[in-house]
C-alpha cells in the first residue's frame, strides 16, 4: 500500500499550498517489449502522451507522485540532438535475456529529451537500467539529467561487467521540486560513454513522471485575504 505524507508548503502568489506525494509511487515504465526487428531506430511516438499500460509494448501506466496516472502531457525525442547516437530497438539481449533500445553510441554520448505539454507541467525522471552484451569491454557511463545547459542531477555508473554483460539500475535522485522549478522546460538525459564498446550497450526500464505546478488553495487564499483586510482596518 501506498502512504501519502505532506511534505512540505510552498508560498505561491501570496498563498501557500500543500503539495503530496505517495511512496513507492511512478507514472510511466517504458520497457521496449516486441517492438520489432533489431537495430530498428525508435519509433519518435513511443512514450509519448501515456494515460494506459500497452503490454505489447512495454509501456506501464501507474498513479505518480501527484497521483497522475500515466504522463498525459509529455512527449519524448528519440532522435537525439547534433552528434548524438541512435537509439534502436533489440530483442533479445543478452545477460539477462529481454528486450531493451540499444544506446548505439555512433560518437560518444546519448540524448533523449522530454517536452512538457505547457508551462505548468515539468517532467521527473526517476529511473532506468543500463545493460552491456556480453563482450562489451569495461563500461563506464556518465549520465545527466539536464535543462539546457544546466545540470539538474548526474552521476557515474561503473558497475557493469567487463566480461560477462550484466545490467545496474541508476536511480536518479531528481525529485519533484526540481521537476516543479523546471517545469515547462525541455529536459534532457544524455549517457555519455566513458569505457565500453559503443555498440554493446542498451537502456531499459525507463521511468518517469509528470508533475505540475501547485496551486494556491483557494480557502487559504481566501483567509489571507480576510487577514489583509483585518491588518487595513487596524491601521485606519
Amino acid at each position: 500500500m501506498k502512504n501519502t505524507k505532506t511534505i512540505r508548503a510552498c508560498a505561491i502568489a501570496g498563498g501557500i499550498s500543500i503539495v503530496t506525494y505517495n511512496e513507492g509511487s511512478a507514472a510511466t515504465m517504458l520497457g521496449f517489449d516486441g517492438l520489432g526487428p533489431n537495430d530498428t531506430n525508435m519509433e519518435e511516438v513511443y512514450g509519448d502522451n501515456v494515460i494506459t499500460s500497452d503490454l505489447a509494448a512495454g509501456v506501464t501506466a501507474s498513479s505518480g507522485v501527484q497521483s497522475i496516472v500515466g504522463t498525459p502531457d509529455i512527449t519524448l525525442d528519440w532522435a537525439g540532438g547534433a552528434g548524438a547516437g541512435e537509439w534502436d530497438s533489440f530483442t533479445g539481449w543478452d545477460t539477462p535475456a529481454r528486450d531493451v533500445v540499444q544506446t548505439d553510441y555512433k560518437g560518444s554520448f546519448m540524448t533523449l529529451t522530454f517536452t512538457p505539454g505547457s508551462a505548468t507541467v515539468g517532467a521527473l525522471i526517476t529511473a532506468f537500467d543500463l545493460d552491456e552484451f556480453t563482450g562489451g569491454g569495461a563500461t563506464v557511463i556518465d549520465w545527466s539529467i539536464l535543462n539546457g545547459a544546466t545540470t539538474i542531477v548526474s552521476g557515474t555508473e561503473s558497475g557493469l561487467s567487463s566480461i560477462n554483460g550484466g545490467s545496474v539500475t541508476v536511480n536518479t535522485g531528481m525529485t519533484e521540486a526540481q521537476a516543479i522549478a523546471n517545469a515547462g522546460s525541455n529536459i534532457t538525459l544524455r549517457l555519455d560513454l566513458i569505457g565500453g564498446s559503443s555498440s554493446y550497450q542498451a537502456m531499459d526500464n525507463l521511468t518517469f513522471d509528470q508533475v505540475a505546478v501547485p496551486e494556491p488553495s483557494s480557502s487559504l487564499l481566501a483567509v489571507a485575504g480576510l487577514g489583509a483586510m483585518a491588518m487595513r482596518r487596524r491601521r485606519q
